[in-house]
């Protein structure tokens, strides 16, 4: 539970600022610097990465049924 409320914290997180920044430089004109766009990128990438572990640890969770 705690990697899913994680990722997703971070994956919206990312989304948010990346938007930000893409209304600021498409209004504004101005490039945001690379750092900045990396920045949140990891935070997208991180996130997503959580959020599968989460699924993963899930089904591997999973009972199953002895034969």
């Amino acid at each position: 539970a705690l990697f899913l409320v994680l990722g997703v914290a971070s994956m919206a997180f990312g989304a948010l600022v990346g938007a930000h920044l893409w209304y600021r430089g498409w209004t504004t004109g101005l490039p945001s610097p690379t750092g900045t766009i990396i920045l949140f990128l990891l935070a997208e990438v991180v996130g997503f990465q959580l959020c599968l572990q989460a699924i993963v640890l899930d089904i591997q969770a999973t009972p199953r049924e002895r034969a």
